[in-house]
C-alpha cells in the first residue's frame, strides 16, 4: 500500500460509525487506523514543508508559480508513491456487511475502497 493510498482510505474510512462491529473487528481495526491517522497528520506537516521548501527564491504574492507548482507536486507524488507497511486486511465479509447496514448513507466509492483494502483475504 502506498501512502496516498492509505490516506485516501483513512480519509473514506474517518467517518463511517464502527460501533456496530464486534468487539474483534473493531480491535483488529484500531491498529491500522492509528497507523492511517498519524500519516494523515504527517501529510500536513510534509505538504507545509515541501511548499516552503520548493518555494522560489524572492517570491512575492502575484509572482507566476509554474515552476514551484511543478517541482512542488514532483516532490510531493514521490513522497505519496512510497510504500508503507500497514496491514490494513482486517475485516471479514460479514464484518463488511454490519458497516454497510450501519452505515446506509456512506457512498459506493468508500465500500470499494474497503473491499479493496479492508476485507481479509480469505
Amino acid at each position: 500500500m502506498t501512502r496516498k493510498e492509505a490516506i485516501d482510505l483513512y480519509t473514506s474510512i474517518a467517518s463511517v460509525s464502527v460501533s456496530d462491529l464486534s468487539s474483534e473487528a473493531f480491535i483488529a481495526a484500531v491498529k491500522p487506523r492509528v497507523k492511517m491517522l498519524k500519516l494523515h497528520e504527517e501529510y500536513g506537516k510534509v505538504q507545509k514543508e515541501l511548499s516552503e521548501a520548493t518555494k522560489p527564491k524572492g517570491y512575492k504574492e502575484g509572482d507566476a508559480t509554474d515552476k514551484w507548482d511543478k517541482k512542488y507536486g514532483e516532490a510531493m507524488q514521490s513522497w505519496l508513491d512510497e510504500e508503507v507497511d500497514i496491514d490494513t486486511r482486517v475485516w471479514s465479509a460479514e464484518d463488511v456487511d454490519a458497516l454497510r447496514k450501519a452505515n446506509k448513507d456512506t457512498k459506493g466509492v468508500v465500500w470499494d475502497l474497503i473491499l479493496n483494502h479492508m476485507l481479509k483475504d480469505e
